[in-house]
């Protein structure tokens, strides 16, 4: 498994929306950070949306919602529809940092934060 080199960076916030830009040192293969995606919450409707940019744009990206699934439907569809797909590990972690600040309705600068991140484990 990968290491996944990956933190949120807040754009901007109001009261029924957060969006958040996903920067990461993997996309290129430089090792260089770079915008590759933006993450919206709805927080009301406790959804998000996920947007690929950049570099990302012409990958086969898991989807982050698939994580949201039971996992026998996850299964199945990592082996069937999206068996050319990769990416797994960033989408799993992008689902579930949104997934926790839908349910603790936190919206740090930047995540993980330090506040939370230790709280995740339990």
């Amino acid at each position: 498994m990968s290491l996944v080199h990956m933190y949120l960076n807040k754009l901007h916030e109001s009261k029924e929306i957060v969006c958040y830009e996903v920067v990461t040192a993997d996309a290129t293969g430089s090792l260089e950070w770079s915008k590759e995606a933006e993450l919206t919450i709805f927080k009301n409707e406790k959804r998000y949306e996920f947007e690929l940019l950049n570099a990302w744009k012409n990958e086969n990206f898991i989807p982050p919602q698939l994580y949201l699934l039971p996992e026998s439907d996850l299964d199945a569809l990592l082996e069937g529809e999206y068996s050319e797909f990769r990416w797994g590990a960033w989408s799993s972690r992008i689902n579930r940092w949104a997934s926790f600040m839908m349910h603790n309705q936190e919206y740090p600068q930047v995540a993980p934060s330090k506040n939370w991140i230790n709280r995740m484990a339990d």
